[in-house]
């Protein structure tokens, strides 16, 4: 261990390495949750030891206290110590660690090596980031009107009479409605004939639009504003439309991808690199160019193209994990 000046000078380094010279005199209990855990990590480094062990460092720090830390730690631990770090921070490993280990929730072993052989092995190269335009009530119209389900036209005529805070009288009267609709109705005059019939049935009552205006106004609001929320069924069906179509679209184009998450608006797609083996025939640039050529028939609002992330291969144990699956397939594996 340390002692006299020894111990003092490491002490007043690393306080201030952690800004933690405000509370010199203060009682580690009165500190802030973030202040105990620099204080902590502080006393786990001083003198250097042969072997650190730290349980989720940055928890509960601000960014810039978290990448201070970070640097504090690496500064000390390249020293003299190895150190073994558990968290669930992706970023925090790859700040931290030479070598990373993902456990599954039973403790097994799922893999071991550096954040670029993990990326490698398991991030299956690269991944495309796209944010869908929203849909609006008309395009999820035309989109029901295309497959002709009575059922849909029903379910969409229900969320418009919801988004204007109206009710159906009359759930029979509703379904003749829909498929009237669905056998030709309004084909010719779209979305807007979808309107005109609207108005003019007579099991629809209290709709009203947010300004106040109720009745064939609140009805003809529909045309100019949508209403539909991105919660709603109609919405996140055609959400899902666009997503298969745009794995379709790029398919021919990139054999391996497949889409891996879906949040709201966003989809990430992951675009398999080529085997040991094969022979690549394109680059991040012919990526690019491709989704470009594609973007507004595609639906796609903006889009990014980044290496895999180490914390997508986190989340794709966690889910398989969550599955009862922990291990991803060795086909997936093979690739690399």
């Amino acid at each position: 261990g340390l002692q006299g000046s020894a111990l003092e000078k490491e002490a007043f380094w690393l306080v201030r390495a952690l800004d933690l010279e405000a509370f010199e005199d203060t009682r580690s209990e009165h500190l802030s949750g973030g202040g105990q855990r620099k204080l902590q990590v502080a006393c786990a480094l001083v003198g250097s030891p042969k072997l650190v062990c730290l349980d989720e460092p940055s928890s509960g720090l601000d960014p810039v206290a978290r990448r201070a830390l970070w640097q504090t730690a690496l500064t000390k631990l390249r020293s003299a110590s190895a150190s073994v770090v558990a968290t669930k921070s992706t970023d925090e490993a790859e700040a931290l660690c030479s070598k990373l280990a993902i456990l599954g929730k039973d403790g097994s072993l799922n893999t071991i090596g550096s954040a670029l052989e993990t990326r490698k092995r398991y991030g299956g190269g690269h991944e495309l980031r796209a944010t869908l335009r929203r849909p609006t009530a008309a395009e999820i119209w035309d989109s029901i009107m295309e497959r002709r389900e009575a059922d849909a036209v029903a379910g969409f005529v229900k969320s418009c009479v919801r988004a204007l805070g109206g009710i159906v009288s009359s759930e029979d009267d509703l379904h003749s409605f829909a498929a009237g609709l669905a056998r030709g109705g309004s084909q010719k005059a779209g979305y807007d004939g979808f309107i005109q019939e609207l108005r003019r049935v007579p099991w629809v009552h209290g709709l009203r639009m947010t300004d106040g205006s109720t009745g064939d106004a609140a009805v003809s609001g529909l045309s100019a504003k949508d209403l539909l929320p991105e919660d709603s069924p109609e919405v996140k069906a055609e959400l899902i439309a666009r997503g298969q179509k745009i794995l379709a679209e790029l398919r021919p184009l990139f054999p391996g991808i497949r889409c891996v998450e879906e949040m709201s608006l966003t989809r990430i797609f992951q675009l398999r690199d080529k085997g040991a083996n094969a022979k690549a025939t394109w680059n991040v640039a012919d990526v690019f160019q491709n989704v470009e050529d594609r973007k507004n028939r595609l639906n796609i609002a903006e889009y990014s193209i980044t290496q895999a992330s180490l914390e997508h291969v986190f989340n794709q144990f966690a889910t398989r994990d969550q599955e009862g699956d922990g291990v991803i397939p060795r086909s997936a594996r093979d690739e690399v």
